[in-house]
């Protein structure tokens, strides 16, 4: 497994339950991040008490760059298939982007989406944030 130091100063080990906080900015500020390589899973416990967790299939579906979701009203890549190899979802490694987002690096060689923060939690998978 390997854990990325979130993208701010604030860095929690995430084994404790915390109240939900009424800062609306701690929606996208993530206080622990997990990326289990064995489960193909990431793990982002954010600061509003929320945890979310992606399976790297889902994330490398939802790639943000411009290679696999298109540009300028041009399909990307991913739009002409419907299976993604083993490589395509192995993660390699992953890094902080500043305070804006993470970067994983995946075994096929593909390291150019950076994912949000925002964006993150914006596709968390869970029940609740499906139902909204």
């Amino acid at each position: 497994m390997e854990t990325t130091k979130p993208p701010n100063d604030a860095v929690g080990a995430g084994t404790t339950q915390r109240a939900e906080s009424a800062d609306p900015a701690d929606r996208e500020r993530p206080i622990d991040i997990l990326a289990d390589r064995a489960r193909r899973l990431l793990t982002i416990q954010w600061a509003d008490g929320h945890q979310s967790a992606y399976d790297f299939e889902l994330l490398r579906w939802r790639c943000p760059c411009a290679e696999c979701a298109g540009e300028a009203g041009l399909p990307g890549k991913l739009a002409s298939t419907t299976e993604l190899t083993d490589d395509q979802v192995e993660l390699n490694q992953m890094e902080a982007v500043g305070l804006f987002g993470i970067r994983p690096y995946w075994k096929d060689g593909h390291d150019t989406g950076i994912y949000g923060l925002s964006f993150l939690r914006a596709i968390c998978p869970c029940e609740e944030c499906a139902a909204r």
